[in-house]
């Protein structure tokens, strides 16, 4: 499959959705706050009238956590800051559930550990840095926000027709999930999938599907822009 020129700006829609929800989806996973919910209410709204959406194979799981963030208030707020702590954060009385990919990929199980490849050497080839807000490299939030980013030079570059810097971009999309959400990002929606259900297994639930639906599409699109000799 070569992509079209007249394809371009509906590969630059589906890039900007895919920017937007993983956006989202990165704050859902940071400590809630009031600030983070009603901005995540005002991406919700924008995401959900595209008429083309629901033929996307991630659009169900992503759609559920749309619709709750839609209805978000300050309760909310309060109830999810109480699920969050018991879920990720505990009490030292009981294990929580780690949001750090060291968490899962090495034998200490001690999150902020380095990953490999390192993640703090792939944010700065893009000339990002990690937020002190959150502090790990390999949390979950971060790595999500970082694919937001790629999405968004990937968007950029369908809207200036530039065939070459889109396959540079899917290409690094492609890297990344296969080495750091890719391998773990599955393991952490079993864990939870083993809890009873909340907000935050449907938000797990919508990450592992757009990561599972980004890693086959980055691998048709940079398979057909290779094609081109891109």
């Amino acid at each position: 499959m070569k992509p079209r020129r007249g394809e371009q700006p509906f590969l630059s829609d589906v890039a900007w959705m895919r920017h937007n929800l993983y956006f989202l989806l990165s704050g859902l996973l940071l400590p809630p706050a009031p600030e983070i919910l009603a901005a995540a209410a005002v991406v919700a709204r924008e995401l959900r009238p595209a008429p083309w959406a629901p033929r996307m194979a991630f659009w169900q799981a992503a759609d559920t956590v749309l619709k709750r963030v839609e209805g978000s208030n300050a309760p909310m707020a309060a109830q999810l800051r109480e699920s969050y702590r018991q879920l990720f954060v505990g009490n030292g009385a009981s294990p929580t559930v780690s949001l750090c990919e060291s968490g899962y990929l090495t034998s200490t199980a001690s999150p902020g550990l380095q990953c490999d490849p390192p993640l703090e050497g792939e944010y700065a080839g893009a000339g990002l840095s990690v937020s002190t807000q959150v502090g790990a490299a390999d949390h979950a939030a971060v790595e999500l926000e970082f694919l937001a980013y790629l999405c968004s030079r990937e968007a950029e570059a369908w809207e200036r027709h530039a065939l070459g810097e889109a396959l540079s971009s899917l290409r690094r999309q492609q890297r990344f999930l296969d080495q750091h959400p890719g391998r773990w990002i599955p393991t952490l929606a079993g864990v939870l999938g083993s809890r009873p259900t909340c907000f935050y297994t449907d938000v797990i639930r919508a990450v592992r599907g757009l990561v599972a639906h980004d890693a086959d599409f980055a691998d048709a699109l940079v398979t057909a822009l290779e094609a081109t000799g891109r």
